[in-house]
């Protein structure tokens, strides 16, 4: 099967969601793979950044750390907590919050939903999230302070975002918060005692990095580091890639939709029939697509696309080797001698006569005695009075 390449030099589209399907005219003898459907998310390179207030110096640090990166270049737009609660997140490449317990419970809806789509979080934790549970971090127990210095005891170089490790073991927490995970969570940094610095968690669609520290000289000199500026920037590349790949897929490929049966929506065929009843809510989140086309996911006001392509191995006509051949034919003989050794196996228990339960007699001797009790204390409890000369 020979595979042909196309390149568009000087395409320039607008930002926003964009399906293209190619086709190739005309039809040779496999007509079922002569379309192939994509969707292309040209989102503006925004990053939202949602802070308790604008003027703070964790703020100032987030923005002209993001600011800062040559490839992609980012526009930062800052927003406060309240702004967010009415607001469309579909075309932000990114959102970070600076202290997750400045959200309120709409606007924590409202991102949570923006990352359950595909969308991308960088979280931090001030010391108002001890005690917190729901919303964005759910699932996610957050302890009591902890104050005692420690530094950072164990980091996953082999992930992205910590690839150039060098410099957190120069950084002093003075203070940090006691944080257990959830199960599906992964620990990318880790303190000497084992609480952990930085959570990678998959929401729905989306990936999220909580780290369990806010930017406060009280708590950490982490802001104060060159290495600062170089997490920041891993992280902003790593999340923004994670984004830009999550629209395409195979038929019978399980896809995560981004909906839940709480929140609602709906979800359309190449056909424009609708996928889900009015009782298969509970099964949104995934979706398991058995036709080639564009699928359409609404939730609310947010319209998202998945293309869905046939399997090009499904088109690979190549002859199997007589080798291959042999072991299949091999794996067939053994596969049916097993079989018949299973349906004898079947015949010969069910030939046998099945031994007789106790349980009914047991029951019917539990039954009887019952009776005789009630009529033994009636007997020995009656009530006997003397009677007069």
């Amino acid at each position: 099967m020979r595979q042909l390449k196309v390149l568009f030099p000087s395409l320039n589209i607008a930002s926003g969601t964009h399906r293209i399907e190619i086709r190739l005219e005309p039809q040779d003898a496999l007509p079922q793979d002569d379309r192939f459907y994509a969707v292309v998310e040209h989102a503006d390179p925004h990053v939202l950044l949602v802070a308790r207030n604008n003027d703070a110096d964790d703020t100032s640090y987030f923005a002209a750390a993001i600011a800062s990166l040559d490839a992609p270049r980012l526009v930062v737009e800052q927003r406060s907590a309240q702004a967010v609660e009415g607001r469309s997140l579909a075309n932000y490449s990114m959102a970070v919050v600076t202290d997750v317990a400045a959200l309120s419970s709409a606007a924590s809806s409202r991102i949570n939903d923006y990352v359950q789509a595909g969308g991308s979080l960088l979280v931090t934790l001030g010391p108002a999230a001890a005690g917190q549970r729901g919303g964005l971090l759910q699932g996610l127990r957050a302890g009591d302070v902890k104050v005692q210095p420690t530094r950072v005891g164990r980091i996953e170089s082999s992930h992205p975002v910590l690839r150039d490790a060098e410099g957190w073991q120069e950084i002093r927490f003075l203070r940090h918060l006691q944080v257990e995970p959830d199960e599906g969570d992964k620990v990318l940094i880790a303190l000497q005692d084992g609480a952990p610095l930085l959570i990678e968690r998959t929401l729905g669609a989306g990936h999220v990095l909580i780290l369990a520290t806010p930017l406060d000289r009280e708590w950490n000199d982490l802001a104060t580091h060159p290495l600062f500026v170089r997490f920041i920037a891993e992280a902003t590349r790593y999340l923004t890639g994670a984004a830009a790949s999550a629209a395409s897929t195979r038929v019978g490929t399980t896809v995560m939709t981004g909906l839940t049966g709480a929140s609602g929506g709906q979800i359309f065929d190449p056909q424009g029939r609708r996928v889900l009843q009015l009782n298969q809510t509970a099964a949104a989140q995934r979706l398991i697509p058995d036709q080639a086309g564009f699928y359409e996911v609404r939730k609310g006001d947010d319209v998202r696309w998945i293309a869905v392509n046939i399997d090009a191995r499904e088109s690979d006509l190549t002859r199997l080797s007589a080798s291959s051949l042999q072991r299949w034919q091999a794996l067939r003989a053994r596969s049916s001698s097993v079989d018949n050794r299973a349906v004898a196996a079947n015949a010969a228990a069910a030939s046998r006569v099945p031994p007789r339960s106790l349980g009914y007699t047991l029951l019917l001797i539990a039954a009887a005695l019952l009776v005789l009790e009630i009529f033994m204390a009636n007997y020995y409890l009656t009530v006997r009075r003397e009677v007069p000369r």
